[in-house]
């Protein structure tokens, strides 16, 4: 019932192929990650065997982008 209604309300297929649901404790995938604060967006580039290549956090701007094409060719 949760996942249709994110899925009714978000109603753009890229936004809820990214969105990640859980159900139980946040801080268990949080706090291994290294996300501190929650309300702020966190972007990880992970590797096949589920390595963190490379993780950020905040506004998008043009360096962020640079570093994240440079994780994504080293993957």
């Amino acid at each position: 019932m949760i996942d249709g209604g994110m899925a009714a309300a978000i109603r753009e297929p890229v936004v809820l192929q990214r969105t990640l649901t859980i159900y139980g404790d946040v801080g268990r995938l949080t706090k291994p990650l290294g996300i501190d604060d929650r309300p702020t967006i966190a972007l990880l580039v992970v590797d096949g065997e589920g390595g963190v290549c490379w993780s950020g956090a905040g506004a998008f701007d043009e360096g962020t982008s640079r570093e994240i094409d440079e994780a994504l060719r080293s993957v």
